[in-house]
């Protein structure tokens, strides 16, 4: 869950590609409180790139990983400061850990009940 910040709510090898590793982000936050909600996600996604960095994946996983994937799981429809956040924090990992692939994703799945 999001504001579990020392936890990595869920990992696994890509299907396709086993040099993969996806870090998933369980968001099940609403949008009423934003700016705590973003201040929430970035820290979490930092916590994710030093797990990442820090290379704490390989005390699970023994597989020669050569990149990753963190994926974030929205229970509420993305507002734009979440999509200008996700920008912002792409550009930095791109500018500040160039060697090492990291891409971050979104995945919203609208309440069958809605």
């Amino acid at each position: 869950m999001i504001h579990e910040l020392d936890k990595v709510d869920f990992t696994g090898l890509d299907e396709v590609d086993s040099s993969k590793l996806i870090l998933a982000v369980s968001d099940h936050l609403d949008w009423q409180f934003e700016k705590e909600h973003l201040l929430l996600l970035q820290e979490k996604l930092n916590n994710y790139v030093n797990f990442i960095l820090n290379e704490e994946y390989k005390d699970i996983y023994k597989e020669n990983i050569h990149c990753f994937r963190i994926l974030i799981f929205l229970q509420y429809p993305p507002r734009k400061k979440f999509e200008k956040l996700l920008s912002h924090f792409r550009k930095a990992l791109a500018k500040q850990v160039p060697d090492v692939p990291i891409e971050i994703d979104y995945q919203f799945a609208a309440n069958e009940d809605s």
